[in-house]
């Protein structure tokens, strides 16, 4: 039914034109021409829209969106003013002529709308976001590999020399709204082999996936981790790595209506213009006062979401263990201002800690070193809306990642075994 509405009131913008120029019989021929070609125009715009083929997070894509949209308001401007009244000679062509008329401003408005939000998007990398294809390009132009992570081609047998790191982790480790160089494992990568000067070789293979929990990431250790042979783990913790799939209690409930809406605006047909209003607004009602309060939750000691990540990481314990691979866990802070600013974030991040450092696995809470105290998580993060870190943020944790890996026992053994 929505797809039949929405179908009938954006068709306005190329029908409603031509009904006009038809229903004011006494409107010049010229004018009538011009009606015919601004729905061309609308047919052909609708056509630019649904294609979504220009890149927003480029200059040029804004700027011809932005152009487009000039082009739009004009054209807007000269169908509402083509109005002849001595051509509408009765009721009944009034009546025709104010039906149309609606119906183009409708629908045309939309398309405005429309076209205005792309000219100034939101930049998020959710996969709900009709941009993600341009927000996070390699999630989707960089093809999974054989082992299905979104990385090279992974070598197996090791080769000689080779130190080998595996990241696992969720969309903060795959790289949400990032190409793969910017990522702090290759970062950290490049560095490494910089310092080992053609010595040895690192490899710095990501096994991230985004939306994935712990147990989910130390399950997909045990499953390929023998395979790849690290000489290194490290496993990064995010906060809503405590959740569970499907949700016990999600955020906000979404009503049928809401799913179907989104199915038609987002999936079907990726307007920008839905999920800015969908971002900006509140349109279903909360079970938590906020994202922190909806952590907190997953976090108590009772949940069943907090009881999952303790096992896995006994079992990551374990594994690296019986595996004789060294592991250091890193513990990232969401970027924005208010959780640096929330007294109850402190209280998240000590208990992960303290559950890392109880299994003696070394751990690196971002929050709490020098470069991120002293930073400010606005300029850390993809932008207002998304709380992924951006490049700079990959690039000092590539730094704290590189001096704790030249302190680590296995590297250091595998520098002795070089000389």
């Amino acid at each position: 039914m929505w797809k039949n509405i929405f179908l009938i009131i954006i068709s306005g913008a190329v029908l409603g034109p031509i009904l006009i120029a038809v229903v004011q019989k006494g409107s010049s021929k010229k004018q009538r021409l011009l009606l015919g070609g601004a729905a061309l125009y609308e047919l052909l715009s609708l056509l630019f829209l649904y294609l979504n083929l220009i890149d927003v997070t480029t200059t040029a894509g804004r700027a011809l969106y932005a152009v487009k949209l000039l082009v739009d308001i004009f054209i807007f401007i000269f169908i509402i003013s083509v109005h002849n009244p001595a051509a509408i000679r009765s009721r009944l062509n009034s009546a025709c002529y104010l039906l149309c008329a609606t119906w183009t401003v409708v629908a045309s408005g939309l398309l405005i709308i429309e076209t205005g939000v792309r000219a100034v998007p939101i930049v998020s990398t959710l996969d709900i976001n009709p941009g993600v294809r341009y927000f996070w390009p390699d999630w989707v132009n960089y093809p999974l590999n054989k082992f299905g992570h979104r990385d090279r081609e992974f070598v197996i047998p090791k080769e000689p020399k080779t130190y080998r790191i595996l990241l696992l982790g969720d969309s903060f480790t795959e790289g949400a709204g990032l190409s793969r160089d910017q990522t702090f494992g290759r970062k950290l990568e490049s560095r490494l082999n910089k310092y080992l000067a053609g010595a040895g070789f690192v490899d710095v293979y990501n096994l991230g996936h985004c939306g994935w929990n712990t147990q989910e990431e130390i399950a997909l250790l045990h499953k390929q981790g023998t395979a790849l042979a690290p000489d290194l783990v490290i496993l990064n913790y995010v906060f809503n790595d405590a959740e569970t799939h499907p949700l016990t209690v999600p955020y906000y409930v979404e009503p049928v209506w809401g799913k179907r809406l989104s199915e038609l605006f987002l999936h079907r047909h990726g307007s920008y213009a839905y999920y800015l209003v969908q971002s900006t607004l509140e349109l279903f009602p909360k079970n938590f006062r906020d994202v922190h309060a909806l952590y907190e939750s997953q976090h108590l000691e009772d949940q069943i979401g907090w009881i999952n990540v303790k096992q896995a990481l006994e079992q990551y314990k374990q594994w690296l263990s019986s595996q004789q691979v060294d592991g250091i866990s890193v513990i990232w802070p969401m970027f924005t201002a208010a959780w640096k600013n929330d007294p109850a974030t402190d209280r998240l991040h000590h208990q992960v800690a303290s559950e890392f450092i109880k299994l003696d696995i070394p751990v690196i809470d971002l929050q709490k070193t020098s470069a991120f105290a002293e930073a400010d998580y606005r300029k850390l993060s993809i932008s207002a809306f998304d709380s992924h870190p951006n490049e700079k943020a990959n690039e000092l944790v590539s730094g704290l990642l590189f001096d704790a890996i030249l302190s680590a026992n296995s590297f250091k053994n595998f520098q002795k075994q070089l000389n």
